[in-house]
């Protein structure tokens, strides 16, 4: 049977301290969907109208996460990976 993912609400972020549990929920929620027996089905990353302007995120796999209206002027995303 197929279970509907809920993203999670939008999570204000202002430093990387606050950014990389978020990356790390994100993760966890990537790896549950690439193995048939995880039912992890929370932690993807929503990070919608975050001010992300600098951040490194080079090598994040960001695959599937929320990114609408997220501010990135300069932010490095060197073998990072976009997909929706």
């Amino acid at each position: 049977p197929l279970t509907r993912v809920i993203p999670s609400p939008p999570t204000p972020v202002t430093t990387r301290e606050e950014l990389d549990p978020i990356l790390e929920r994100h993760k966890r929620w990537i790896d549950s969907v690439l193995s048939p027996k995880s039912d992890l089905l929370e932690g993807r990353a929503n990070l919608a109208h975050a001010d992300l302007s600098g951040f490194d995120l080079s090598g994040v796999n960001l695959s599937g996460a929320t990114l609408s209206g997220t501010k990135l002027v300069g932010t490095l995303f060197r073998a990072a990976i976009l997909i929706r």
